[in-house]
This record gives C-alpha cells, sequence and structure tokens, in this order.
C-alpha cells in the first residue's frame, strides 16, 4: 500500500500520517457507537430496576406467575403497548357477545315456558270440555259404559271460549246451531244422541213411547235398531227408523 502511495507522490511520511489519521476516526467512532449503547444499556437497567422495586416484598414465586400471567394476557399487554382504545372495543365486543348469548338463551327459555302454557291451557280446556259433557250425559241418564263414548264425540265439537265457556263452532267459526235453531251446547247435543245413538241409553228409554205404541213388531224395530247402532251400520239403523215412524 505505501509503495502503491509513493508512486502516487506520497511520501512514507505522509503515508504513516494517513494510516494514523484513518485509525483515529475509526477509533473514535467505534467509541462513540460504544458510549451510545453503553448509554442505552444503563437505561434500560434503570427502568428494569424501577420496575423491580413495584415488587418490593413479594415472593420470587408470586412475581414469577404474575409476570406470566401479565405476559399471557392480551389485554395487559395492549395496555402495556398502550392501546386502550383496542383494549375497550375488545371489552365491548366481549360484552355485546355475552349480552347476545344471554338473549339467544332467555329467548328458548321464553318458547318452552309459552309451549308448556299452551298445552297445559289445552290440557286444562279438554279437562273443562269433559266435565260439562260427562255431567250432561249423566244428567240424560245416558248409560254408564256409552259415557266414554258421548264424550269423545263431544270433544270433537266443543271448546272452551275466551270467558271460559263451553261452545261449538264450525270450519267458519260461527256458533253451530240446532234445527231448533238453538245455539248447540252439550245438553243440546246430548239430545240429538237420543236419534241418532240411542242406545247409548237403557233399553227402556231407548224404545220410549213406542213400547207403548204398538205390539212385538216395533219392540222388534227396536231391538234391531240399537244392534244396528252397536255395530256402526248407520245405514240400517235410518232404514228402520223411518219404518219405525211409519208405524210399519
Amino acid at each position: 500500500m505505501s509503495e502503491e502511495m509513493e508512486n502516487q507522490g506520497f511520501t512514507q511520511e505522509q503515508v504513516e500520517q494517513l494510516v494514523s489519521e484513518a485509525v483515529k476516526r475509526n477509533s473514535d467512532e467505534l467509541e462513540e457507537k460504544y458510549k451510545s449503547k453503553n448509554q442505552t444499556l444503563l437505561d434500560e437497567k434503570k427502568q428494569v430496576q424501577e420496575k423491580l422495586r413495584e415488587f418490593d416484598g413479594m415472593e420470587p414465586e408470586q412475581i414469577k406467575r404474575m409476570m406470566k400471567a401479565f405476559s399471557e394476557n392480551e389485554e395487559a399487554q395492549l395496555i402495556a403497548d398502550g392501546k386502550f382504545e383496542e383494549v375497550i372495543q375488545k371489552r365491548m365486543d366481549s360484552e355485546r357477545a355475552k349480552f347476545t348469548d344471554q338473549q339467544k338463551e332467555i329467548a328458548q327459555q321464553l318458547e318452552t315456558v309459552i309451549s308448556e302454557r299452551d298445552n297445559y291451557r289445552q290440557q286444562y280446556q279438554v279437562k273443562l270440555v269433559d266435565i260439562e259433557l260427562r255431567a250432561a250425559a249423566e244428567k240424560a241418564g245416558v248409560v254408564s259404559t256409552a259415557i266414554e263414548d258421548v264424550v269423545s264425540r263431544g270433544l270433537k265439537i266443543f271448546s272452551i271460549d275466551e270467558s271460559g265457556q263451553v261452545e261449538a263452532r264450525d270450519a267458519e267459526g260461527y256458533l253451530v246451531r240446532t234445527d231448533a235453531d238453538t245455539v248447540l251446547n252439550p245438553e243440546t247435543f246430548i239430545e240429538g244422541l237420543k236419534t241418532s245413538a240411542p242406545h247409548y241409553w237403557p233399553q227402556s228409554e231407548g224404545s220410549g213411547a213406542s213400547g207403548n205404541r204398538g205390539g212385538s213388531g216395533l219392540q222388534n224395530i227396536d231391538e234391531r235398531m240399537n244392534q244396528a247402532a252397536e255395530r256402526g251400520d248407520i245405514p240400517e239403523f235410518q232404514r228402520l227408523r223411518k219404518l219405525k215412524q211409519s208405524g210399519g
């Protein structure tokens, strides 16, 4: 290197001077960098010491657990980073999610309660109609073995209105009326069964006044009508009834 510089017109003394200045510059730069780095380390050490003073009097294991929890806590990390708005937003989102879940749970519970309430109401209404029909059947003298059948028929017709009264309505929502243009009720319903289902009554009442009108022929028709009704032969029952009404 010195020979090249001498060839370029530099003397040996000048070469040594240039090398000495270059070494000094490099040394000054390194020293400045070292001082800066050293100061940074000192500042960091001071901050750590100040933080450690907060844990004075605490057991090492307690400090370890706290530091571990702190490092694993996302919210604490965000706070440490100064991201307070993000922490607030996360908390709001968490509370909103909890509130939404609670709303869904309450809605499901409410739906269950409403369903159970409607079910109990339906059972209660059916029971009321059942009681009314049984009372009317017993009052009308229906044989005990036929009461269940009478109630079963009536439950298909009657229900409970808003005021708690037994009523019968057609498919269009109008009250059902009898041939005499009166509103159908359990009593008139059962009265009508004396014609369509006379076997619901004791034999003496089923034959009615016809037993006094006529001889064995009409009595025989009554028996055949009862038999037809019992086996569900409606055409035969109607034929025999017309025959009886004609007196033949």
